[in-house]
């Protein structure tokens, strides 16, 4: 028994005709049937080895995919693991087709509400959106410091909107303005007719006691004078000196002393008073007698005196 010589190739298998002969061998008729089938498993065979030479090799992440149900994005979670993801919204997100099983996934901000528009305040959420927005009010503007206005600051009573403000020139009778306030001695000069007088100034010197031995002192700016009167002690002795202290006594001087008598009674009250001595503190009178009378009523000096 001999072996047939297969080759690779896709023959078309015969069959016996009635009358063939068979005689043996491998071009026999009857090894002819073989033959082809023979050529057609070498064939075979050969694309076999070929495919197999160009298959990708088994990989258990390919595997992992492979046994993965339903729609969704493939994705690997691990060393041959796999599973499928669809898209999610988040907070303020909008997602159509999550799967992407009937087209590419749209994700898309949701509206907050706003109406579009320019705000100057508005309210942000958390996740950095204007949630609502206003106007500027008064009530918003915070109370700063007057230090940490960097700039803009006006220089001019007209730069705050002052318009009814007195102009800084000083005052006269045609215009108003500002006055200095007068010292003492620019009142009491009286000469100055640009400052003004403070009522400390215009009674600075001014005093009165208004009693029965009294006096009225006016302000240093009408002088300074003093008018002073005051009652000695009554008697019935001529010829006969008294003291009368002033109430006050007079700054500098007296200059003036005016002498008059109160009588004791109207019939025996005969002599009068006249001015003796006088200095700042007090005066001394002297009381007369009037020959052929009688000063047995009494008499009473009375004086006035005027200094400064």
């Amino acid at each position: 028994m001999g072996y047939l010589n297969d080759k690779e190739s896709w023959d078309k298998v015969p069959y016996f005709a009635e009358d063939a002969v068979l005689t043996g061998g491998p071009d026999c008729p009857d090894n002819v049937p073989i033959q082809a089938l023979a050529n057609r498993t070498a064939f075979l065979k050969q694309q076999a080895e070929q495919a197999a030479r160009k298959a990708q090799p088994l990989s258990p992440d390919l595997s992992a995919l492979a046994g993965i149900k339903g729609a969704g994005f493939y994705v690997s979670t691990g060393p041959g693991a796999a599973a499928a993801r669809t898209l999610t919204a988040g907070q303020g997100l909008a997602i159509s087709n999550a799967d992407g099983k009937a087209g590419n996934p749209s994700v898309a901000l949701s509206n907050s509400g706003v109406t579009p528009g320019n705000y100057s305040m508005v309210v942000v959420d958390a996740m950095g959106r204007v949630t609502s927005g206003r106007t500027m009010t008064a009530a918003d503007v915070p109370a700063l410091d007057w230090g940490k206005i960097a700039s803009g600051k006006p220089s001019t009573l007209a730069g705050y909107g002052i318009t009814d403000a007195l102009s800084n020139a000083p005052a006269t009778e045609a215009a108003a303005g500002i006055l200095k306030i007068a010292s003492q001695a620019q009142v009491n000069a009286g000469g100055n007719a640009g400052v003004a007088v403070t009522p400390k100034t215009l009674k600075f010197g001014f005093g009165c006691s208004l009693t029965q031995n009294g006096y009225l002192a006016s302000p240093w700016w009408l002088g300074g004078w003093v008018f002073q009167w005051a009652v000695g002690t009554m008697t019935t002795v001529g010829d006969q000196e008294q003291n009368i202290t002033f109430p006050i006594a007079f700054p500098n001087e007296c200059i003036f002393l005016a002498v008059s008598t109160i009588a004791g009674s109207t019939a025996l009250s005969d002599g009068w008073f006249q001015e003796r001595t006088i200095n700042r503190g007090w005066c001394s009178v002297v009381g007369q007698f009037i020959g052929g009378g009688s000063l047995s009523g009494g008499i009473t000096p009375r004086i006035f005196a005027i200094g400064r």
